[in-house]
Formats: C-alpha cells, sequence, structure tokens
C-alpha cells in the first residue's frame, strides 16, 4: 500500500522528456503541477534545456538528487524500457509510462509490454499507454490530458477509473460543465487487466467507512475479473463496475458515459446509494 499512497500522493516528481512549450503535451505534467500548487519536489528531465519554469532541468535520470515518488515517463519509441530501468534501479517508487505501442498493438506491442514489465522489476507501472492520474481532492495532477486545460477542477466524493484517458477526460469534461466533481481520476491504460480490481480499488478508494453495496455488471464471459465478495473487501461506500459503453444513473443525476451506445446493463437502481468509486472496463478485455 506505500507505494500505491506514494503514486497517489508523492512528495517528489520526475518528468522524463519535459518541455518548456506548455502547449505540448510533454509540457503539460510540469504546468498542471504547478498551477494547481504541488508542493513536492519537481524534477525535469531534459538534456536541451538547463531549466524549465524555474526548475533545475536535469540532463538524466542519474543525475537526479534523489530517487523521485512517481515519474512521469514522456518520451516514447525505444527510450521508454530503458528509462524505466533506469528509474527502477534508482529506487523510484512508480512510474507513469503515456507511450503507446504496447499491449494494444498485437503481439509484437504485448512481447514490448513483457519487456518493460521485466524492466520496471519491484517498481510499481500505471501505463503503458496512459494520459495519468489526477488526485482531484489534494490537488495532485500527475497527467498530460488537454481535458484539464480548465480555469478549476471540481473536487467531489466519485472516483473514476477507466482503462481508456479518452474517457476519462470525455466524462471529466461532461461531469464539469454539469456541476459533478470527482476525487480521483485514474486512467490504467493497457497495463493493468481489469482482473486487478483489488488494487485498483485499493488506489481510488481511499479509507472509508464500510458501507457495501455493489454490483457486478460483467457480462458472464467478464465474470473472472471480480465478484461482489472482492470487491465488498475493499469497505467502498458505493462501488459500481461497468463496462464502458454504459448509462450510470443515480438519483437524480444522469452521467452519459456511452460513446457508441447503450449497454445492456441496467442503471443503479437503489435510491439511498451514492456512488463512491465507478470502474469503467472495456468488455473485451
Amino acid at each position: 500500500m506505500e507505494t500505491l499512497e506514494r503514486l497517489l500522493r508523492p512528495s517528489a516528481v520526475a518528468i522524463v522528456g519535459a518541455s518548456a512549450d506548455r502547449t505540448k503535451l510533454t509540457g503539460r505534467p510540469l504546468a498542471y503541477l504547478e498551477k494547481y500548487g504541488f508542493a513536492g519536489d519537481i524534477y525535469p528531465i531534459n538534456p536541451r534545456y538547463e531549466t524549465i519554469g524555474g526548475h533545475r532541468c536535469y540532463r538524466d535520470i542519474a543525475a537526479l538528487p534523489q530517487p523521485p515518488d512517481v515519474a512521469m515517463v514522456l518520451i516514447g519509441g525505444a527510450k521508454v524500457i530503458d528509462a524505466v530501468r533506469q528509474l527502477a534501479a534508482i529506487g523510484t517508487s512508480a512510474a507513469i509510462v503515456l507511450a503507446s505501442g504496447f499491449g494494444e498493438s498485437g503481439p509484437e506491442g504485448r512481447a514490448r509490454q513483457d519487456e518493460l514489465k521485466c524492466a520496471a522489476g519491484a517498481m510499481r507501472l500505471l501505463g503503458p499507454n496512459t494520459i495519468g492520474l489526477v488526485n482531484v481532492s489534494e490537488r495532485i495532477v500527475l497527467s498530460a490530458s488537454n481535458a484539464l486545460v480548465t480555469d478549476e477542477i471540481i473536487a467531489g466524493n466519485i472516483a473514476l477509473v477507466s482503462q481508456s484517458g479518452g474517457i476519462v477526460g470525455s466524462l471529466l469534461s461532461r461531469a464539469q460543465a454539469a456541476g459533478i466533481g470527482f476525487s480521483k481520476l485514474i486512467a490504467t491504460g493497457t497495463g493493468w487487466p481489469a482482473r486487478k480490481l483489488r488494487t485498483i480499488i485499493s488506489m481510488a478508494s481511499g479509507n472509508w467507512a464500510p458501507n457495501f453495496f455493489c454490483r457486478r455488471a460483467f457480462k458472464k464471459r467478464n465474470t473472472r475479473y471480480g465478484s461482489a465478495k472482492a470487491l465488498n473487501a475493499a469497505a467502498l461506500r458505493a462501488c459500481v463496475v461497468l463496462p464502458s459503453n454504459t448509462m450510470v444513473q443515480a438519483k437524480a443525476v444522469t452521467v452519459p458515459i456511452a460513446m457508441n451506445r447503450i449497454s445492456r446493463v441496467k442503471p443503479i437502481d437503489r435510491p439511498d446509494c451514492r456512488i463512491s468509486l465507478l470502474i469503467l472496463i472495456s468488455g473485451s478485455r
């Protein structure tokens, strides 16, 4: 749990491949950390700069003054695996890997993802092919999502976990417009299969008093990914596990998640239920 705590509440963040151009994907993470008042240390890494935004920029991972709690890996291609290996070697607790071209891209990609996991060793990985995470409650933004280019993020009581960063961004934008807030936003990417529900729940749920209401909402072929018993063990106020293309309703609030079609999954039918954790999982995994 300590590693997950550091991932959600880091005291030092390294940004591998950081850019001074805040309009670029590689420039957004540092800009977001500054914008939302991150109080910890920030270590941009890019040999082309001496400083970025008033922060000393380091030539490479080996030059860092200490192992960061979290490293955001913004580079792509063959350099990703080597960077992850170096981060693990210096004792980094967790790395967020944005690059695509891994498990989602066929047999060769899956082989690269296996190599990535090997390079990480005991270091926790979020991703690859993730847009990152946002601990909204504590204003810690570890993401490059363009959806965060907003005046303010509304805080609330719903934690959202999705394999798709696009869904996270889309749902954030729609929820903001409706005045609905989140506590955490986590895009798992392709590195966290749905069978790891217990770990995902541990990341998002926090220390909540037990008040159990869970719905298994998988089609039969997906029931191997989790059970109500496993979810209840996480001590959630309310947890709903749904395939991605779904309409979710709670009390008088309707949150449209459907991108292409409405799933057969029924909406929540407990009027006394308040959603505290919403997990969106692709039905194909």
